[in-house]
């Protein structure tokens, strides 16, 4: 999760029954914070030049669901030294996507209705396997997809603080920096926790 409140939402676990208006906006908001971080957080192609809106560099590039769902999953554990240090089962990110009775279907089921907002809105499709057809290079779509990131999170982000948002959180590898100065203090403190508590059990 994300500080001051701006938590990207990646699994549906929470029950839902009694939440109120905005309760139900600010989850939907938190899950299309999620999707739009895990497509800005895909490769881009080799050639790509972010500081132009030169639609010569177009590139358009298939994404399988299982892979962007994985992505997204993964979201919270973005420097997570729990999971270098092999605190964590290392499957644990697949596994979110993958277990439990429904597996995919309740992913497609948080995610479809952002997914087709973002059909919509022109900045992805579908090729007949229901692959993502997408250009991760394109500096508009990358842009669309910034403007959904909790602004609090994105002004407060190390990488952006000398530097235009729009050109750096749209590199990938600066994004992950980013989510990796908020996830790794909180995964550190609970790493010591479990080491002082495990330390004084024995």
């Amino acid at each position: 999760s994300l500080e001051n409140g701006n938590s990207l939402v990646t699994s549906s676990t929470c029950d839902r029954t009694n939440w109120g208006d905005e309760i139900e906006e600010a989850h939907l908001g938190n899950l299309r914070a999620a999707l739009s971080t895990g497509l800005l957080l895909q490769p881009l192609a080799p050639s790509a030049v972010l500081e132009s809106d030169n639609s010569s560099n177009s590139a358009i590039h298939l994404l399988d669901m299982m892979d962007l769902y994985t992505k997204i999953a993964g979201i919270s554990y973005e420097g997570d030294i729990r999971m270098s240090m092999g605190f964590e089962d290392p499957n644990k990110v697949k596994k979110l996507v993958t277990g439990g009775d429904s597996g995919l279907a309740r992913w497609d089921a948080l995610y479809e209705p952002h997914l087709s907002q973002l059909q919509h809105d022109g900045v992805i499709s579908f090729d007949s396997n229901r692959n993502i057809e997408w250009d991760p290079n394109d500096k508009s779509t990358r842009k669309h997809l910034l403007a959904n990131l909790p602004q609090a999170f994105v002004a407060n982000s190390e990488p952006t603080r000398h530097h235009d948002n729009h050109s750096i959180l749209m590199e990938p590898a600066l994004l992950a920096t980013a989510l990796q100065a908020v996830v790794s203090p909180t995964a550190r403190q609970q790493t010591l926790k479990g080491l002082f508590s495990a330390g004084f059990q024995r």
